[in-house]
């Protein structure tokens, strides 16, 4: 791999890797589409993990909601962003012009292409030569792609990462104030693409600014940091953040997690690789030494800041993608000649083995019959969203419910994904509860559905977090579960709550949420059928009531 490429060589080299990428970023896509083949109606499919999550935070940008509040709960739809809200822009942009699904297949491909291309062009500067550049990029897709395939986190992100690092290699070579300036306003800009980035950038910076005696770059971050930490302000005044923080699963600890120490030993196994070849390439080596160390200090944060977010496992997304960079860096300078590095880069190469092997499960996706059942949703979704001008709060089971901020401009009773945005626990929980009315829970569903309406927080990391202290002292720290932590009362007060809802104050709490549709699948749903409320829509699968204002002899809520 070492046989010289002319510039239209390379060129060419560049277009066969970007069309290579755009067909194995499409086939997921293609193979949907001829499993559903006339089927389709428009609804996409998120069968990446959190998808639809991030397809209703696209649509409600298209809504004309650009901080994203809450795009599932109408009362909560103009508050303020939890954390960043620009890829959720970047990815909305072809909405404005296209179909979200049409919309959704051009950002995989666009953006893609685009982090394929920097990684290649990254690898380039660091000193590889363009075939085990290309081979570099080629990999990092791979060992990134589920992600990837994800709109707006990390679709949009990754991009802006390798842009940062090769921003952060052009400052490295040339450090003027020129560059500073350009520099310090992508790093200030990091905290409203990725949260997590923000920390890498402003650690990053400090070294550099110390490295290269730089006063000019610190100083242009801290101008350009300025509207960063307004925002900042008034993102952790606003009611309920803390608790939102909470349930998306904020920790008080400083004790690191496994994941922390996972990453810690790849860095440092890296490093070690690094340091090997550094006599070869002793700048590239230096600049990546330099972003691994950055890396590895964010990694251990929360020992400082006494906050744990899931630093760790978002961290090592970007961890990757370094990792990467330095293993062709190095093979390309250690292969074959030097056993040593090219032994360890191969080991560093089969730990992405099970990263990769998971990527061509997404590749090839085994078609579902999910796929054509959910496009039943088009036509009762899209009937609602005409018959009123103004957005409307639907009642309807969770997958209805997910779908339905995606396709339309409504508002929902709940889904999950609302307690990820800002809005009060105690109503998740109400909300949750309320919109299980017809399904007769007991106290066991209500307690086994802890992770629905609280969060990841409170039913998994905080109970996960003392249980972790508590084997590594288990005379100082007793071992302890959710139920214990939220308190005994916690759920008989839930349970007593769900059975205070009955028929006659139900349109009361229906109308506090200003709810106006109750949405059936036929199919799935438990519902009386001799319901009271108008029938507005039926067909095969769906049912679709209006659910009446409240009149007077309708009881207050208990």
């Amino acid at each position: 791999m070492t046989r010289k490429i002319t510039k239209g060589g390379e060129f060419f080299l560049q277009l066969v890797l970007a069309l290579l990428c755009g067909m194995v970023l499409l086939f997921p896509t293609m193979i949907q589409f001829a499993a559903m083949g006339p089927n389709f109606k428009g609804v996409p499919i998120g069968y990446i993990v959190d998808s639809l999550y991030y397809f209703a935070r696209i649509n409600d940008v298209v809504r004309g909601h650009l901080l994203i509040g809450n795009p599932f709960l109408w009362e909560y739809r103009q508050s303020w962003p939890v954390a960043f809200f620009v890829p959720d822009w970047l990815a909305a942009l072809p909405a404005f012009f296209l179909p979200l699904w049409q919309a959704l297949i051009a950002n995989t491909l666009l953006w893609g292409i685009v982090f394929v291309l920097l990684a290649y062009h990254l690898l380039r500067r660091l000193g590889t030569t363009p075939l085990w550049s290309a081979g570099g990029a080629f990999l990092t897709l791979l060992v990134s792609y589920l992600l990837v395939m994800r709109a707006v986190s990390m679709q949009q992100v990754f991009p802006f990462f390798l842009g940062v690092m090769l921003l952060t290699w052009r400052w490295w070579q040339r450090p003027n104030g020129k560059w500073s300036f350009v520099l310090a306003l992508f790093y200030a800009a990091s905290y409203a693409i990725y949260t997590y980035m923000f920390q890498f950038t402003a650690v990053l910076l400090v070294l550099l600014a110390i490295l290269k005696k730089s006063s000019k770059l610190l100083a242009w971050f801290l101008f350009f940091s300025v509207p960063v930490f307004f925002l900042i302000y008034f993102q952790t005044h606003q009611p309920f953040y803390w608790e939102t923080l909470s349930r998306i699963g904020l920790v008080h600890t400083r004790l690191p997690n496994v994941q922390a120490f996972i990453n810690a030993g790849q860095l440092l196994f890296t490093f070690w690789l690094l340091v090997l070849v550094s006599s070869s390439k002793r700048q590239s080596v230096t600049f990546l030494l330099l972003i691994g160390c950055s890396l590895l200090v964010v990694n251990f944060s929360n020992v400082i800041t006494g906050l744990e977010l899931e630093t760790a496992i978002h961290l090592s997304r970007l961890i990757d993608i370094w990792r990467v960079c330095c293993v062709i860096l190095a093979f390309s300078i250690g292969f074959p000649k030097k056993k040593l590095v090219s032994t360890l880069a191969v080991i560093s190469l089969v730990s992405f083995l099970p990263a990769m092997i998971y990527s061509g499960k997404l590749i090839f996706p085994k078609p579902e019959n999910d796929w054509t059942k959910i496009q039943d949703l088009a036509a009762p979704v899209a009937f609602l969203d005409a018959r009123d001008p103004t957005p409307q709060v639907i009642w309807a089971n969770q997958t209805v419910s997910r779908y339905v901020p995606i396709l339309s401009k409504n508002y929902i009773l709940y889904a999950w994904e609302a307690h990820l945005q800002l809005a009060p626990s105690a109503e998740m929980a109400e909300r949750f509860l309320l919109s299980h009315y017809f399904d007769n829970f007991t106290l066991q569903d209500v307690k086994n559905n802890l992770r629905v309406y609280a969060g990841v927080g409170p039913s998994v990391h905080q109970p996960a977090i003392i249980n972790y202290a508590s084997k590594i002292c288990p005379f100082c720290i007793r071992s302890t579960t959710a139920e214990k932590l939220l308190g005994e009362n916690y759920f008989p007060n839930l349970w007593q709550k769900y059975q205070s809802i009955n028929d006659q104050n139900l349109p009361i709490y229906l109308a506090k949420y200003h709810v106006k549709y109750f949405v059936v699948d036929k199919n799935r749903d438990r519902w009386p059928k001799a319901i009271a409320w108008p029938k507005i829509y039926e067909d095969g699968t769906y049912l679709i009531y209006q659910i009446p204002a409240p009149t007077a002899e309708d009881g207050p809520p208990k």
